[in-house]
C-alpha cells in the first residue's frame, strides 16, 4: 500500500509539472518551457552537425476577430490553428504558443528547403479551410517567417543561446515582413527582412 502512494504521489507530481509546461488554452507547450526544449535541441543540431528551422506563425487580423465576434471565438481560432499546426508537423517537432496569437515551430533535422514546403502547406490549409465556429463561417490566414541554421554565419562558433536568439530574431524579422508586404504569405529569412 505505501508503494502504491509513494508511485501515485509521483505520478501527481510528474502530471503537475507537466501540466506547467502547456499552454492553457491550446495545449501546446507554454513559452517558458519552449525555451529550454529549443535550447536542447540546437545543441543536439550542433552536436550532430544537422539543420534545423524555426518558423513563427501569426494569425492574420486576429485583433479583428477578437473585436468583431468576442474573445470566445477568438479562442476557438487559436485552438484550430493548433490542431491544424499539429497535422503538418511531426510529433518530434516543437510548436509552442509564444504570445497571443503567435506561434513558433521548430523542425529538428529539417533543412530550409522542406520547412518552406512544410510551412506553405500549413499556410494554405488554414486559408482554404472555412471555419465554422457557432453561427460565424470564417476565413482566416496566417503569416509565417522562417528562418534556419544555415542563416546563421559561423554558427559552429557561437553558443546555444547565442544561436537560439539569432533563430528567434530572424524567424520574427521574416514574419515581420510577411505581414508589412500584405499578410497570407510564407517568408523565409534574408538580408530584405534584416
Amino acid at each position: 500500500a505505501m508503494t502504491a502512494v509513494a508511485i501515485e504521489n509521483c505520478l501527481n507530481h510528474q502530471r503537475v509539472k507537466e501540466i506547467g509546461f502547456l499552454d492553457a488554452l491550446t495545449q501546446v507547450y507554454n513559452r517558458r518551457y519552449f525555451g529550454l526544449r529549443f535550447h536542447d535541441e540546437i545543441e543536439r543540431s550542433l552536436r550532430r552537425n544537422t539543420d534545423m528551422t524555426c518558423m513563427f506563425l501569426d494569425v492574420d487580423f486576429f485583433k479583428k476577430v477578437n473585436d468583431t465576434y468576442g474573445h470566445h471565438v477568438g479562442d476557438l481560432v487559436l485552438t484550430r490553428m493548433v490542431s491544424l499546426i499539429k497535422e503538418h508537423v511531426r510529433a518530434c517537432d516543437i510548436v509552442a504558443r509564444y504570445g497571443g496569437e503567435e506561434f513558433v515551430v521548430v523542425l529538428p533535422e529539417t533543412g530550409i528547403a522542406v520547412a518552406m514546403e512544410i510551412a506553405e502547406r500549413l499556410r494554405q490549409a488554414v486559408c482554404n479551410q472555412a471555419h465554422q465556429i457557432g453561427d460565424h463561417c470564417l476565413n482566416i490566414s496566417v503569416s509565417i517567417g522562417v528562418s534556419g541554421v544555415t542563416h546563421i554565419t559561423d554558427a559552429e562558433d557561437k553558443k546555444a543561446e547565442e544561436i537560439a536568439l539569432l533563430l528567434l530574431d530572424n524567424a520574427g524579422k521574416s514574419l515581420y515582413h510577411a505581414k508589412e508586404t500584405g499578410r497570407n504569405q510564407v517568408v523565409l529569412f534574408n538580408s530584405r527582412c534584416a
